[in-house]
């Protein structure tokens, strides 16, 4: 018998339900991923474009999976901050869509019928009930815009006004009509030119059939729309994914002036009055967020985007001096304690007290987690003797304090 070779001698890749990842073998990295996306689609753990990449890491591993759950959690452990926030961003809307779920299948049961009933109270229902429910999701994320809720709404609304429960009465009367014609034109076989009689009953037909093809295309449009994929849901889901991803690449792009000896990238932190106005001077709008839609999953992109390739942070809202030292020592914490609650106007970038309850702003929460990730507070003077802020990784303090030195 063959000794067993010490483990550092092969590498033994991936098994997921004895299925192999081998690198250098396209079929079994092809059995390997297809076994994965159809089980983690099955348990709704699989999100296209995220778990391909994740698993494929996973796979140069040497773990042993036995199951969707395990394969999943493994997945996790390589989510960078900001997904782990978008998820969590969407667990708390989950009641919300499932609101939304819920409603377009009664939606989908309704308009099955809407031949044989009149369903227009019931349908205008679900519809407000739809709208209310995105309505629940905060307004500040404006996801309203990408449901694509609208022209579904549109669509069934401009079926129902065909009043689709009469179609089998007009299917009989199209008969009905096409039997007068008969007998009428029969009547007046030989007569130089047809009736005003006749002409009316072949108009009158004419209008119906023209009203009965329009049923038939509008509930195509219906069942296409209602059937169409990604539903409601899973547009709000895929179109803040997605979004956030666009945002972790703005904030490694970010901005890097051509007048400036600091070639350090740059993104500029505050109130939206106040880094809104970037947006029209020049390439400094590569250095704001400007994402829609929002949630604090996408804006954390932004910044872990910059912290990932070593940005400086200008803040254009500027650190009031009694709250400085705590940014400057890192004491992120004493910063939230000296600030919540307050309602004076110079705590308004830090505590939002006109929400009910109040919390602390976004402000707050950039400047929480650039400090969680070693930024601290630094003050440079130019040389017009303003004092600009920055929050400064350790390995750029250096190279920053050099380039002021020249402003």
């Amino acid at each position: 018998m063959w000794p067993v070779p010490p483990r550092a001698a092969a590498v033994q890749r991936v098994t997921y339900k004895g299925i192999t990842y081998k690198p250098d073998d396209e079929h079994h990295q092809k059995a390997f991923l297809d076994q994965a996306r159809e089980d983690m689609l099955q348990s709704g753990k699989w999100i296209p474009g995220r778990s391909e990449a994740y698993i494929k890491r996973i796979g140069n591993t040497d773990l042993v999976i036995a199951t969707a759950v395990a394969l999943h959690e493994e997945e996790r452990k390589l989510w960078k901050d900001y997904e782990k926030s978008v998820e969590e961003d969407l667990l708390q809307i989950a009641g919300t869509m499932t609101t939304i779920d819920h409603q377009v299948g009664v939606l989908k049961g309704l308009l099955a019928d809407a031949q044989q009933r009149d369903v227009k109270v019931a349908v205008e229902s679900a519809l407000g009930t739809i709208t209310l429910a995105i309505g629940q999701i905060p307004e500040k994320w404006k996801v309203g815009d990408h449901t694509g809720f609208g022209k579904l709404k549109d669509t069934i609304t401009n079926y129902l006004r065909l009043i689709p429960w009469e179609k089998d009465e007009t299917v009989l009367s199209i008969k009905s009509l096409g039997e007068q014609i008969v007998a009428q034109a029969k009547e007046e076989i030989g007569a130089k030119k047809p009736s005003k009689k006749l002409k009316g009953l072949q108009a009158e037909k004419k209008k119906l059939e023209t009203k009965l093809e329009k049923y038939e295309v509008q509930w195509l449009l219906v069942k296409a729309a209602l059937d169409s994929q990604p539903t409601i849901v899973e547009k709000i889901k895929e179109k803040i994914r997605t979004s956030a991803t666009e945002q972790f690449t703005r904030g490694t792009t970010a901005h890097v002036s051509q007048k400036s000896s600091m070639k350090t990238k740059k993104q500029y932190l505050g109130e939206i009055a106040t880094t809104g106005a970037l947006r029209s001077k020049g390439d400094k709008g590569r250095g704001i967020l400007w994402a829609s839609p929002w949630s604090p999953g996408v804006n954390t992109a932004f910044l872990e985007g910059g912290v990932s390739t070593g940005n400086v942070f200008k803040l254009k809202t500027p650190i009031p001096k009694n709250l400085e030292s705590f940014l400057k020592e890192g004491k992120i914490d004493e910063f939230r304690a000296a600030v919540k609650g307050h309602t004076e106007k110079e705590y308004y970038p830090f505590w939002n007290s006109l929400e009910n309850p109040g919390r602390f702003t976004i402000y707050t929460e950039e400047l929480a987690y650039l400090t969680g990730k070693g930024y601290r507070l630094h003050e440079f003077k130019r040389k017009s003797g303003e004092f600009q802020q920055l929050m400064v990784a350790p390995g750029q303090l250096n190279q920053v304090e050099t380039a002021y030195q020249d402003r």
